[in-house]
């Protein structure tokens, strides 16, 4: 599933360069500008991996083309949400006709979500063969957030649909927009965003774009994302094989491109050094 993959697209602000072969008068790590620009889209990243785990929760209990089409799915779904949070009894699921309904109370869950409160509602109809869509609501979210080194509770909503395909085989594909909403105490977020992931053996591939719009002490702006070709194989933190990250201040023309090289080297350029340089150590990941 889509599991809290887009943070591991974060770039490592500030890591070391052997500088070795880099363009002349560019700096070895991300300039302040960059870095700035960086955050912003980490800010969006987060927002996603937010917004993921929660699309998560109606789809993770589905494993086979099977469930897609019987009640199978919705009773799995319900089984798994009981075990997969902690304590066992802050959460309840109940089910009318198509739609699950979650209560949580100060759950402890997977992908990171702490302190889980309030009601999400998941929609499940079949489209296809072997496909099925599910439309995700919430209401009176409330969960942690990591502000730097804090959390700090946070109002989240989400209002978004997921295409679920599963292969005879038991290759999954989702696909996903929507609306994920992050109001903080001084900070506001909102991600409008569509995804679509692939998941076949030990490999994932992902790619979408996210238009991300913060408000805090540093004013109102906007970041646009965008991913392609991104590849990764193993373990949740292993770094990618592939991918290109695009990130674009909205409004204003700066723009960093980010290209994963594989392992932690990060081929890096911008509208304020256009020609590409490379970091070696750019990414947070298990080489």
């Amino acid at each position: 599933m889509i599991r809290k993959l887009l943070g591991l697209v974060v770039v490592a602000v500030g890591c070391n360069s052997t500088g070795v072969g880099n363009p002349p008068n560019a700096p070895d790590e991300l300039s302040t500008q960059e870095s700035e620009l960086v955050s912003d889209g980490g800010d969006g990243n987060r927002a996603g991996d937010g917004a993921s785990s929660l699309v998560s929760i109606p789809l993770l209990a589905l494993k086979t083309a099977d469930q897609l089409t019987t009640s199978d799915g919705a009773a799995a779904v319900g089984e798994w949400s009981r075990v997969a949070f902690q304590p066992t009894s802050c959460v309840t699921s109940t089910r009318a006709a198509n739609v699950v309904t979650w209560t949580f109370t100060d759950c402890q869950g997977p992908f990171g979500l702490a302190q889980l409160s309030g009601k999400l509602i998941a929609t499940y109809t079949a489209r296809a063969p072997s496909s099925l869509e599910v439309v995700i609501k919430s209401e009176g979210l409330k969960l942690a957030s990591a502000e730097g080194v804090s959390l700090v509770r946070a109002d989240v909503s989400i209002d978004a649909t997921a295409i679920l395909t599963i292969t005879a085989t038991g290759a999954q594909n989702i696909r996903w927009q929507g609306l994920y909403t992050v109001t903080l105490p001084a900070k506001r977020i909102d991600h409008q965003a569509a995804y679509e992931l692939t998941k076949a053996a030990e490999c994932i591939q992902l790619g979408g774009t996210a238009t991300t719009t913060l408000n805090d002490a540093r004013g109102k702006r906007g970041v646009t994302t965008t991913l392609t070709g991104y590849e990764r194989c193993g373990v949740q933190r292993a770094c990618p094989n592939s991918g290109t990250l695009t990130i674009d201040a909205n409004p204003g023309d700066f723009w960093v491109t980010i290209e994963f090289l594989g392992g932690q080297a990060i081929e890096v350029a911008s509208s304020q050094y256009p020609e590409p340089r490379t970091i070696v150590k750019g990414l947070r990941c298990m080489p």
